[in-house]
């Protein structure tokens, strides 16, 4: 069972949450400490990749549904990952939408220069 307290950014509401989970570890596998670190693991991935989709790229919020659409927008969304935070040009997202924005030459040298 593990009990978190989340503060809502907008309000400074904390909503108080119990989840319980199962595991076929064995105790000595799963210590309590154990599992903390392997829950803490799966979501520092799912915000720290899926944020990146979901949220920046705002993938949640597209409604393409028409043939291949959705899966051509993955994998643009997925390049653009790649060259702004693969060669380490730019390690936060957001900040890297803005300067290519800004700077359309810069955004054709990144392209040109793989």
């Amino acid at each position: 069972m593990l009990e978190r307290h989340v503060t809502s950014t907008k309000t400074g509401e904390v909503n108080i949450q119990t989840v319980c989970g199962f595991t076929g570890l064995s105790r000595d596998e799963a210590s309590p400490d154990k599992l903390l670190e392997m829950t803490r693991s799966y979501w520092g991935i799912e915000n720290g990749l899926h944020y990146r989709w979901d949220v920046t790229l705002n993938e949640d919020r597209t409604r393409m549904t028409k043939g291949n659409m959705a899966h051509a927008m993955v994998c643009i969304n997925n390049l653009v990952i790649g060259l702004l935070i693969g060669k380490q040009k730019h390690r936060y997202l957001p900040e890297a939408r803005r300067f290519y924005d800004a700077h359309p030459n810069k955004t054709c040298d990144l392209i040109l220069l793989l």
